[in-house]
């Protein structure tokens, strides 16, 4: 639920996605919205790694999201659907290293390759 989403377990104190993710988190809570708990088998993975400082690195990902956003039950007493749309999308991270445990600091949408999942496997 995204009412027990704490950004501070995974985000860095560095970079904007700490507060990006919080921003969207309430987003999420005002608007009755959480993700379905079946996410279809959504996985990432890393395809590089750079090195920039010894607590900084860049990581070039794979994600595939095949997620389902869901809203308020309809007079069905069924979850509105909000988004089921399946896209694999590659994103570069920035991570840094913080209290010995890498935090994401940033998210920068490198290419949408599409419909369905066009990412290598996970190992």
């Amino acid at each position: 639920m995204p009412s027990a989403c704490d950004p501070t377990s995974f985000t860095a104190v560095r970079g904007k996605s700490r507060s990006t993710i919080q921003e969207l988190s309430s987003g999420f809570v005002a608007g009755g919205l959480y993700f379905s708990s079946d996410l279809r088998g959504s996985y990432l993975v890393a395809e590089s790694i750079v090195t920039n400082a010894p607590t900084e690195v860049v990581t070039g990902t794979c994600w595939y999201d095949a997620a389902i956003v869901l809203g308020p039950k309809g007079p069905d007493g069924q979850a509105t659907v909000i988004n089921d749309e399946i896209l694999s999308i590659r994103y570069d991270l920035t991570l840094f290293l913080e209290n010995g445990q890498w935090r994401v600091g940033a998210q920068l949408e490198k290419q949408q390759l599409g419909n369905g999942n066009l990412c290598p496997p996970a190992s």
